[in-house]
């Protein structure tokens, strides 16, 4: 995997000392701009990365992808991932193919079995998965439980699966 986008605002500084006793205002405000900054640059990548994986193969490795973030873990800091995915994991590794299997709840069990698992301890995990008009109620929520179980298992804290909760990821970026 790749990194699309990434941005540290623990570095950013938005105090002025000619403030005065609107420092506060300001300093809201400041941040307030670098985080428009920061949506605007990602929407750019975004859309560039987008459209340069249109070609690619239409599978989906979670479990890839949650290697991949776990090298951006900081020790004594609040670790979360954000992942925008249909959640169907395929991928050529033990045969795993969500797009067309893990339709009914027994299978789950099976597939726990068969995953790899990701040491996620000190993680929170958001899952967007956005609309999916072509599974059935039934299959989506098949697919959240496997999730839910499996990131039990990789200790990690699953705070939110769902197919757009944006309240819920705002409450969790504004702590």
């Amino acid at each position: 995997g790749e990194e699309i986008f990434s941005v540290d605002f623990s570095r950013n500084d938005y105090t002025n000392e000619m403030s005065g006793m609107l420092a506060d205002e300001d300093e809201k405000n400041a941040h307030h701009d670098s985080l428009l900054a920061a949506k605007m640059a990602f929407s750019k990548r975004f859309d560039l990365v987008l459209s340069s994986r249109l070609n690619l193969s239409g599978g989906t490795d979670v479990v890839g992808a949650l290697q991949f973030a776990k090298k951006y873990y900081l020790a004594d800091h609040e670790n979360l991932i954000l992942l925008l995915s249909d959640m169907l994991l395929f991928t050529d590794k033990k045969e795993m193919d969500f797009e067309h299997h893990l339709n009914k709840p027994e299978e789950i069990d099976h597939y726990l079995d068969l995953v790899e698992k990701v040491d996620l301890k000190n993680w929170e995990t958001v899952v967007l998965t956005g609309k999916q008009p072509n599974i059935t109620p039934e299959k989506f929520n098949t697919v959240k439980a496997f999730y839910e179980r499996y990131f039990i298992l990789c200790n990690d804290s699953l705070i939110d699966y769902s197919s757009g909760a944006v309240t819920k990821l705002e409450q969790v970026i504004s702590k």
